[in-house]
């Protein structure tokens, strides 16, 4: 069983899935996936150099994500091709990963935008309040409230994404609230006895 956790910057999905790690779960982070399937040596590597140019890597040959971050955030078709790029790459590692467990949670931030979502059994949505979510980014990215709210606009509302999922998780108070609301979503799908 493939449980894809998803939801805006700020929700606290690191911290969900993190939860579900302390309770023996494998979770499988999207975000650290990408950034291997860029390592030297991998093929999407050598495809993003094509694609972008000499400009996007640093001297050593490694990639420089925040130039190549900054370029594709402020050009659509830019992105569009970086994604056609990475997508496929990480989709693939997730396979391979996931193919022989029985219950696996997947984080994938941008799992409506991939148009992913019918390759998991269920998608969990976190959300959480505006306000809190920006005060979480504040603190973690230490970027400035302009940048901040333009991170957040940048993606789907995060109401568009409670209204597919199959289970929604809001994230906005205190974490033992947080806690029973996941307890509860892993006895709706009979994971509470199947850790392996």
């Amino acid at each position: 069983m493939r449980i894809a956790i998803t939801g805006n910057i700020g929700s606290g999905k690191t911290t969900v899935g993190d939860y579900l790690r302390s309770k023996g779960y494998e979770v499988v982070d999207t975000d650290q996936i990408a950034r291997d399937v860029v390592k030297p040596g991998e093929p999407a590597l050598n495809i993003v150099r094509e694609t972008f140019g000499d400009q996007v890597f640093h001297e050593d040959g490694t990639l420089d994500r925040a130039r190549l971050a900054s370029m594709v955030f402020r050009d659509a078709k830019l992105k569009a091709k970086l994604e056609a790029i990475l997508h496929p790459a990480i989709w693939e590692k997730v396979e391979r990963i996931t193919s022989d467990r029985k219950i696996v949670f997947v984080e994938v931030p941008l799992l409506y935008e991939a148009n992913w979502q019918d390759r998991f059994d269920y998608v969990i949505v976190i959300v959480a309040d505006d306000h809190i979510r920006l005060e979480r980014i504040l603190q973690r990215d230490r970027s400035t409230e302009l940048e901040a709210k333009a991170k957040m606009a940048a993606q789907m509302p995060q109401e568009e994404k409670a209204l597919m999922a199959d289970f929604v998780v809001d994230n906005s108070g205190d974490f033992s609230h947080t806690k029973k609301q996941i307890e509860q979503i892993l006895k709706d799908i009979g994971g509470s006895h199947e850790k392996d």
